[in-house]
């Protein structure tokens, strides 16, 4: 059976504007940069393709990052392989978090089993697991920066929603995703679609 593993220094892809900081210094936070740059691209774009057959990844949000394409990509072995790890690190302290839980993964493990249940047929499952993410979200602290967790949980249960057909549900859920990350393009587009 294939497993997920984190990447071992030296194995991360060519080009990155940042590789070459990461392979003279070796430094774990330019490591975790870099993955969480990958798997914000990815997400941001949708670029599916780019991680769907990873099987390496840097940090929880690259894990999800690749999840999320698995998902997405209808490749169910590699979706159930990043829910099983995201799920371990959820009930377990991450190494690296200097001892703390991290409440965003548990978000991110509820978004991805809802997209694997989407991806199987399952709405009302889906929704279920949405709405725990969406809960757990609003218990994290104010963002700073970029969204933690890489996908905003209202931004994706908006997405879902309308894939469900429920679009006034899920502009409710594009607001308040507006209301904690104003000015994101894809909500403002989620929100536009569900108005539409």
């Amino acid at each position: 059976m294939a497993s997920l593993r984190v990447a071992p220094a030296g194995t991360l892809p060519e080009g990155d504007l940042i590789q070459p900081a990461v392979d003279a210094t070796r430094a774990s936070n330019l490591k975790a940069i870099l993955s969480d740059m990958r798997a914000r691209y990815v997400v941001e774009t949708r670029s599916f393709q780019e991680l769907a057959t990873t099987k390496e990844f840097g940090t929880s949000g690259e894990l999800f990052a690749i999840g999320m394409s698995a998902a997405r990509r209808g490749d169910p072995k590699v979706a159930e392989l990043a829910l099983a790890e995201l799920s371990r690190r959820a009930g377990t302290r991450e190494s690296g978090g200097a001892g703390h839980s991290r409440p965003d993964v548990a978000v991110m493990e509820k978004e991805l089993a809802a997209l694997m249940a989407v991806g199987r047929g399952r709405g009302a499952d889906a929704v279920a697991r949405m709405q725990e993410a969406v809960a757990l979200e609003r218990e994290l602290p104010p963002p700073l920066g970029p969204p933690r967790p890489i996908k905003p949980a209202s931004e994706l249960f908006g997405e879902i929603l309308l894939e469900l057909g429920r679009p006034r549900e899920a502009a409710a859920e594009f607001e308040r995703a507006l209301a904690r990350w104003p000015n994101r393009s894809l909500a403002l587009l989620g929100l536009a679609r569900a108005s539409a």
